[in-house]
């Protein structure tokens, strides 16, 4: 049988010290200052579901995070049920430059790009798994093969299951 790593508060709350004072972050913060004042952000293992009413800006925050967290150094990948990468891609330019995308303005806004990219770490684009078991599957393959630290599912309800229920 496998032995269970144990530990007691006092250790816990020490460790824990311990990484503020050697300045080693645990969390990956959103970038949004009012949600990271309030949660900090997601450590290794954690899982944050971010829920509303359709149109009140769930993907934006998740964009946002992995935007953040890319610029932290953080690989991350994006998996869409709903939107391509076109879409994301318009996203994407919206958040980084506001300049106006006309035709006139693509090689300025190509070198916007370019230049918020060139110290970010990378954020993968997986679109249109279908099964949770096919997520699952994308994430473990992407944490193994880029070291991705941390992932964003968008529109997990389009999400179907192999098993009777989808929980």
């Amino acid at each position: 049988s496998k032995s269970l790593d144990v530990s007691t508060f006092h250790d816990a709350a020490h460790a824990y010290l311990d990484q503020i004072e050697n300045n080693q972050s645990f969390y990956v913060p959103s970038g949004i200052k009012e949600l990271d004042d309030s949660i900090d952000g997601v450590g290794p293992g954690e899982v944050c579901i971010i829920a509303g009413r359709p149109n009140h800006g769930k993907t934006a925050i998740g964009l946002q995070w992995l935007s953040n967290a890319s610029q932290l150094g953080v690989k991350c990948l994006f998996v869409s049920e709903e939107m391509g990468a076109r879409e994301i891609g318009k996203r994407r330019v919206m958040s980084i430059s506001s300049l106006p995308h006309a035709q006139a303005a693509i090689p300025r806004l190509r070198k916007e790009i370019n230049e918020y990219h060139k110290t970010a770490a990378d954020v993968y684009l997986v679109e249109s798994c279908g099964t949770i078991d096919r997520v699952e599957e994308q994430i473990d393959s992407m944490c193994g093969l880029y070291d991705v630290g941390l992932v964003a599912i968008d529109y997990m309800q389009l999400l179907t299951s192999r098993a009777k229920d989808r929980y």
